[in-house]
Parts: structure tokens; C-alpha cells; sequence
């Protein structure tokens, strides 16, 4: 599914408008029509005493058409001009004087009155609340005394739906225009779903998203200049699930190698093995530097024990390259360091296998660390074989770029870097984004703050890992292994508290997850 910023959507509308002869006015009736079709699809059995909050531009018009097809619905409907009435788009305007011939009660409200206005507290309460202020044209701070409106909406009990975006909500990059952003259970998006409601901080306030169709053309975003941004979802994920060969054997479905752990973090590279295997590769070995580790914990498991005589086996370091390189021969990917350690000699290591290997790379944890912290350049004919999985923290180590100023711009910022050094990246967050070297974006909603676990990071380099052994290439390999790991999450919420979810468990829920996929597509 494609994904707009605000600029973009607006250019689409332009379009729509000026080259398929599709007038502003029936945009604006289909945009509402499509929100009452969702109301009465969601909430059949619902009550129908609502409230509608119109703002002044087009998106207050959309509210004012869904005015009135819920009247004629039999709901008993009262509407807010929250903004007042004298700046009135030319559309919000006409549907103004079309809502006066319908029995709805329209308030016209200001600065002083908004909060008292009588239509606010009745004394039957509402069953549904409408928010169709603003739309996606903020990216201000919305005025103090809506703001304060907005906290007492939202504590009402109703089920609150917000028209496109809720107010309160800069859409292009999810920050937050104010204190109490009104609190959707759903939202009603038009024709493709919005950068910024799909990140956080605003992605908590947007409920359950619904895409309604109002007569865009799927391809109108490649004629205004769109940049490729799209949402992953379960039916791509079905397509990407690599096939099964009914005779084929361990060497068809591929052979992995993870590199890492250290005397300080031995489970790592293990999480890495576990998880590599249960997406389906055939075979995978365990370079590791140690001694403790115990050796029958995952049966299935090749384990090569390296050991630096000059460390005592704590960490691996570049005088083990010779030796690694030989195990590395014959392999289909390499899971470059979960718990490898940040020494300097280790860091050389891990810039020496990426110059001197040519199979794919998931570089994770302190193989970032490693890439970050030297002078060595890797060329980017050997990057573009490379997948990166860095958290926030460790991608402002790669950019030399402040966590802050990434986190209020992270879909530009991770694209740029993608595509200034040719490798697939995955940048961790709460909406994890898989960026490509041709600057795409693909989003990714699944999971949960389960996930938000030291270990994750591990189990996803191996599923990534894993795909890539079985043919899959580094990018689908990337989108598949983000989503399926959050996809494992959510079905273990569904049965089990959030909070109890562990690392481990994502590789014990993936086999469900797979099954889930198969049994919808």
C-alpha cells in the first residue's frame, strides 16, 4: 500500500481535479459518504446521538456532508463550527447552507464560548464524536483553547473517529501540535494512508486506520513526483514467504553463519542461530568466541569455538580472520555481530571480513558499532549486498546525526543514508522503516512494545538472516523478517499479557505466524 506525505496527497488532489475532471465538491462528498459507511459497517449496533466538530477548510466541509447522510440515517446529529464561520472554504461553505435544510443543530462557536457551548454537554451524552477540524494541512500548534477543548472531548466516553488525520497531529512526520491531540479508536484516512500516522508519537492517537477509496487513481501518486513510501502488510508478506522444494535438502534452503558473542554476552549469537533456523535455511553454524557457552543448548546447531589466546578466549579479534574466513567458505549469508564486543581489534575484524567477503551481511549490534567507529570505507558495490539494522541510537553513530533531530525526521533521514551508501537499512523503532539504495521506504506497523526487549535485535538479524539463505534477496528478505518478527508478537499478545513477551518467544511464535500468513493468503 502507498504512502503519502500531506504535500503529496494535496498534489494528488490537485490532480485529480484539474486532469480527470473530478471537481473539489465531489471529493468532498465522497470523503464524507466514506466515513459514514464506516461508521455504520464499524458500530451497526452503536447508539446515534453524535457530535460533529467542523473545522473551517475542506475537512470541516467532509463533516458537514457527513451531517447530513447521518441525518437522513435517522441519527440524531449535532454539529461544532469549532473555528467559527467567518473563513470558510468555498466547499465548507455550500455544505453550510445544504446542512440548514436538514434537522441538525449547528453551533457556531469561538474562543470564548467553545468550552461552555450548551451542544457540548447535553444531557443525554454522545455515543460518537466526530473530528473533522483541521485535516492534514497542520503543522502548527493548534490554538490553546481548542487544545483544551480537545482534553475534555477526550475524556468522553463515546467512540471517537477522526475525519483523514486527528487534530492535533502534524502528518507529515508524526510529531505532536498539541497537549491533548484528540484520541481516535478510529480513523478514517482517504485514498492512502499518511507518513505521519503511522509514526510516534502520533501513531497512539490514530486508533484503528481505515484507507476509504474517494475516486483517486492508485497511480496518481507516480504522476505528481511522489517519492516511493509503502506500508507492509500481511497479503505482501504471503507473497514473499519463500516456496518450499519438496525434495530439496539442507544445501537447497541455504547455509548461515553468525559470527559474535563474547565472555560478556554469550546468548546472543544463539538468538541469532535460533531464529535463522525457524524461518526455514537449512543449516547454520555458530563462530563464536566463548568458552562457556553451553554447547548443547540448540542441538541443531554447528558451533565453531575461535579462540584469541591472547584474550583467553573472551572476544573474537583480527587474528582469527584466516581462521574465520575458512568456516565462512560455502556459505550463503553471514549474521555479522550479535554480542561480538567493541574492542578495537574486534572492530578490525568485523571491517575485514565485510572487505574481503562477498556473500549478503545482516551487520547488527556491534558489527554497527564496528562500521561506525573506524576510517574504513566499505565500497558500495560490496554495501549493496548488505542489510544494517541499527536502533535509533546506533543509526546516530552511523550519520553522525543527533538522535533528536533524527526522531522528528527519520523516514528523510534514513532514506538519504540508504541511498548514499547502497545498502538495505533497516532502522528499529516503535514504526520500523526498511529503506532501500533506490530511495524507497516501506513502513512496517506490526508488533509491540513487547518487542521493545534487549535480545529482539538478535532474533531479527537471524530471521533476516534466515530468508536471505533460503533466495530471498537482502530487501524482501528485510521486509519480510521485520514484519514477521512483530507479527509473532502480536499473537502472542493475543494470548498472553504484553509485557511477559521475551526475545525467545518470537522465535517459539514464529511457526503461528507463518501459519497465519499461509491460512489468509
Amino acid at each position: 500500500m502507498k504512502i503519502l506525505t500531506p504535500e503529496e496527497m494535496r498534489k494528488c488532489d490537485a490532480y485529480t481535479t484539474e486532469k480527470e475532471g473530478i471537481d473539489e465538491n465531489t471529493l468532498m462528498e465522497r470523503a464524507g459518504h466514506a466515513v459514514v459507511r464506516t461508521i455504520v459497517e464499524e458500530f451497526r449496533t452503536g447508539g446515534k446521538n453524535m457530535l460533529i466538530l467542523c473545522g473551517n477548510g475542506n475537512n470541516g466541509g467532509d463533516g458537514l456532508v457527513m451531517a447530513r447522510e447521518l441525518s437522513d440515517l435517522g441519527y440524531h446529529v449535532n454539529v461544532l463550527m469549532v473555528l467559527g464561520i467567518s473563513k470558510l472554504s468555498m466547499g465548507n461553505r455550500k455544505n453550510l447552507e445544504l446542512l440548514s435544510h436538514y434537522p441538525v443543530k449547528i453551533a457556531v462557536c469561538n474562543e470564548t464560548n467553545l468550552k461552555e457551548s450548551g451542544i457540548c454537554f447535553s444531557d443525554k451524552p454522545y455515543d460518537i464524536i466526530v473530528d473533522s477540524i483541521f485535516g492534514t494541512g497542520l503543522y502548527k500548534k493548534i490554538p490553546k483553547y481548542i487544545d483544551e477543548f480537545l482534553e475534555t472531548i477526550n475524556k468522553s466516553p463515546a467512540i471517537k473517529i477522526a475525519v483523514d488525520v486527528p487534530t492535533g497531529i502534524n502528518c507529515e512526520n508524526g510529531q505532536l501540535l498539541a497537549e491533548n491531540p484528540f484520541q481516535a479508536d478510529l480513523t478514517v484516512s482517504f485514498a492512502f494512508p499518511k507518513t505521519g500516522s503511522l509514526v510516534f508519537p502520533a501513531r497512539e492517537h490514530v486508533g484503528k486506520l481505515r484507507i476509504a477509496y474517494i475516486g483517486i487513481k492508485n497511480d496518481t501518486p507516480e504522476k505528481i513526483g511522489w517519492e516511493p513510501k509503502f506500508l507492509m502488510n500481511e497479503k505482501t508478506a504471503g507473497k514473499l514467504i519463500p516456496k518450499r522444494n519438496s525434495s530439496g535438502h539442507k544445501g537447497t534452503f541455504g547455509k548461515v553463519v553468525v559470527i559474535g558473542g563474547s565472555g560478556q554476552y554469550r546468548g546472543a549469537p544463539v538468538l541469532s542461530a535460533k531464529a535463522a533456523f525457524t524461518t526455514g535455511c537449512g543449516m547454520v553454524n555458530l563462530v563464536s568466541a566463548s568458552k562457556e557457552m553451553e554447547p548443547y543448548s540448540f542441538p541443531e546447531l554447528i558451533r565453531h569455538e575461535v579462540i584469541n589466546y591472547a584474550n583467553d578466549g573472551e572476544y573474537l579479534s583480527y587474528c582469527n580472520f584466516d581462521e574465520i574466513s575458512e568456516i565462512i567458505a560455502g556459505k550463503d549469508v553471514m549474521i555479522l555481530g550479535p554480542g561480538l564486543g567493541r574492542q578495537y581489534s574486534t572492530s578490525m575484524l568485523v571491517m575485514n571480513l565485510l572487505e574481503n567477503t562477498d556473500i549478503p551481511v545482516v551487520l547488527d549490534a556491534d558489527g554497527l558499532y564496528a562500521l561506525s567507529e573506524t576510517s574504513v570505507k566499505i565500497p558500495e558495490s560490496r554495501m549493496a549486498n548488505m542489510v544494517l539494522t541499527p536502533h535509533i541510537k546506533e543509526f546516530s553513530r552511523l550519520c553522525k546525526i543527533p538522535i533528536d533531530i533524527i526522531e522528528r525526521n527519520y523516514i528523510q533521514i534514513g532514506k538519504e543514508f540508504a541511498v548514499k551508501t547502497g545498502c538495505t537499512l533497516v532502522l528499529k523503532s516503535s514504526t520500523t522503516v526498511i529503506f532501500t539504495s533506490q530511495g524507497e521506504a516501506i513502513l512496517n506497523v506490526s508488533g509491540n512494545s513487547g518487542l521493545a526487549k534487549a535480545g529482539s535485535g538478535d532474533v531479527l538479524a537471524g530471521i533476516i538472516g534466515g530468508f536471505i539463505a533460503q533466495g530471498c534477496s537482502t530487501l524482501r528478505s528485510a521486509q519480510l523478517g521485520v514484519f514477521m518478527a512483530g507479527l509473532s508478537a502480536e499473537i502472542y499478545a493475543d494470548e498472553n499479557p504484553e509485557h511477559t513477551f521475551t526475545p525467545s518467544k518470537v522465535i517459539e511464535y514464529l511457526p503461528k505466524a507463518f501459519k497465519h500468513i499461509c491460512e489468509i493468503n
